[in-house]
């Protein structure tokens, strides 16, 4: 197999903004801000704790790089963990205020049980210490309960917090050496323009509906054959 490129991180503060085709995806910013985290201590084990290969998809073009699997549910376990989100915010503070986070130690905690005690302590840290320095989106979260909720919308507040200090490091000139990236960031063609949720229901209804008429076709069809054939009588058909 020849060697596969190497890939860089991509600058975040494309997410904070639309572009000429509209907002960008929820799945390429989370692949973005996955490649951006890649760089910083300890985080490709709080990001792929599994080993890296069990979070990728190999590409058919074995020239291409894999690409993430589901770069939503990472980053959201990894925040669940908050000792990563105090990581993130050390960066930034050595650059501004000077005072660092001491993250409880969250060596013991297994998938699924992350809404314990030293997740949930060091979330609150993470968020304290982005409201003390005046962060607008730290001031909008309702409460760390909301990332541990099974609806999206704690998480994306999150992940706009997290964009947004990591660009405010960024800006700082104080982000990690970065890393050469083991997968590609570009999302699959299917995944860039997804559908909504009501589209997508709209969309299969009418396949549905299709699937069903055809059928009904083949059908009618069949029977006309079978009258004309006169093999069976048409009490029988």
């Amino acid at each position: 197999m020849p060697a596969l490129p190497s890939t860089q991180p991509t600058l975040l503060h494309n997410n904070f903004s639309n572009t000429s085709a509209g907002p960008k995806p929820l799945f390429q910013r989370c692949v973005d801000l996955i490649a951006t985290l890649y760089s910083f201590p300890l985080f490709e084990f709080f990001l792929f704790p599994n080993g890296i290969d069990e979070y990728l998809v190999p590409s058919l073009d074995e020239s291409q790089m894999p690409t993430i699997d589901n770069p939503i549910e990472i980053l959201w376990h990894t925040f669940k963990l908050g000792a990563p989100l105090c990581i993130v915010y050390n960066e930034l503070a050595t650059a501004t205020s000077g005072k660092f986070l001491e993250p409880a130690d969250i060596s013991s905690v297994a998938p699924g049980n992350y809404p314990n005690i030293p997740c949930k302590d060091n979330l609150f840290r993470f968020v304290s210490a982005c409201t003390e320095m005046n962060i607008p989106l730290a001031k909008e979260l309702g409460g760390i309960s909301e990332l541990y909720k099974d609806n999206t919308a704690g998480f994306m507040k999150f992940l706009r917090l997290v964009e947004d200090v990591v660009y405010r490091i960024q800006i700082a000139n104080n982000m990690p050496f970065p890393r050469d990236l083991p997968f590609s960031t570009e999302a699959p063609k299917e995944i860039i323009n997804p559908l909504d949720n009501r589209s997508r229901v709209i969309k299969e209804i009418v396949e549905t509906e299709r699937a069903y008429l055809f059928s009904l076709e083949e059908l009618q069809r069949y029977e006309h054959e079978l009258k004309t054939s006169k093999l069976l009588s048409s009490e029988m058909v």
